[in-house]
Parts: structure tokens; sequence; C-alpha cells
């Protein structure tokens, strides 16, 4: 399946308006066990192109595989209050990945993202961490994201001179360790051609 919206190719972002929520597949509430696999998904105004959510429990179990997501203006993936999920070998274009929670209320854990490809070339929309992707197993709102796994991913790229905040925007890994977020645990990652890690 193929699902396009009406953001540019070098994406745009408004986190004042209705097009926030101009998200194409959202679980919401206890959801458990979504499988979306070998989509393309591209150039969508939301925070998300796939996300989960719940106001403590999205749901066990969701897997997020083989999916194309570009000029996002956010993430493509992200789980958000979600456990035991999986986000992996999906091919990422101006996007973030990661998981993001709320607040400390919500669940997390024993999510696993693995073998993604995350590259910039206009870099996404929202003027957030400083990056033009991102690659991050949860660093917002102090939550516990110790037992999520991140492993195997490229991260590589800055946004160039046509994109929506400017050119020269690294890619980053954002682990929020030196933050004092208790982190998710990194192995075996790329990072990349303009690319930079925050422990």
């Amino acid at each position: 399946m193929q699902l396009r919206g009406a953001n540019t190719a070098a994406p745009q972002y408004y986190d004042n308006d209705a097009r926030h929520w101009d998200i194409p597949i959202e679980t919401a509430g206890p959801v458990s066990k979504f499988f979306l696999a070998g989509n393309s998904f591209k150039q969508f105004f939301g925070q998300s192109m796939f996300q989960t959510y719940g106001t403590t429990d999205g749901g066990s179990g969701d897997i997020i595989e083989y999916n194309t997501f570009a000029s996002c203006g956010y993430y493509g993936p992200v789980f958000v209050a979600h456990t035991n999920g999986y986000i992996g070998h999906n091919t990422v274009t101006d996007c973030a990945v990661g998981i993001e929670n709320d607040n400390t209320m919500q669940a997390t854990g024993h999510n696993v993202i693995e073998y993604n490809t995350i590259n910039a070339v206009y870099g996404y929309g929202a003027p957030d961490m400083g990056s033009s992707v991102m690659l991050t197993g949860g660093v917002a709102a102090s939550a516990d994201y110790s037992t999520n796994i991140v492993r195997n991913n490229t991260v590589s790229g800055k946004s160039n001179v046509q994109g929506f905040r400017g050119a020269n925007i690294p890619s980053k890994t954002i682990i929020g360790k030196n933050w004092g977020v208790k982190s998710a645990q990194y192995s075996n990652n790329t990072c990349t051609s303009g690319c930079s890690v925050t422990p």
C-alpha cells in the first residue's frame, strides 16, 4: 500500500494547528499485535506516520517492518506507551525513528529497534532535537527506557539547503544518558556522513 499526504518533499511541520494530527495510521488505546509491513508512506504533516498511543497503555507487541517512510513532519514510526514492540528493516528518509513517551506514567519497555536505514536529505520538518533525522530508544519525559533495545541501525546525512529548517543540520542518534535519562540499550549502530551521537 502507498500512502501519500499533502506535505512537500522537503517536509514542513506545524505544531500549532490541525496538521500536527495528520497521522495516516495510529493505534489508540491498548491495541496489541498490530502488524504493519511492506508499505510506503510519504509527505504527511503530522507528528508521525505510524504511532501507538495510550494514556497509560498503548498496547504490546506491534511489529512495524519492511516499510518505507519519507518526508515526515517529524517521526516515521514511533512507539508511545507501548511495550514489546518491534521496529525493524525499514528504510527511512527525512524522518525520526524511535520511542517517545509523554510522561512517566505511560508504559514502555522491551521494544526492539533494529536494522533500519535512516538518512537525511532535506531533514524532517520539526525544529526538534537539533537534528535532521533522529534515532532514539527514548529520551522524552524522563521515562524509564532502559529495557528497550536499539541495535544494528544506520543513521547518516545532513539536511541540504532546500530543507524547511535550512542546511547542514546533522543527523543524530540520541541516547539521553548524559541528560539523566534511564536510557535504552544501544549496540552496533552506525552513524556516518554528518551523523553525530548524543550520549
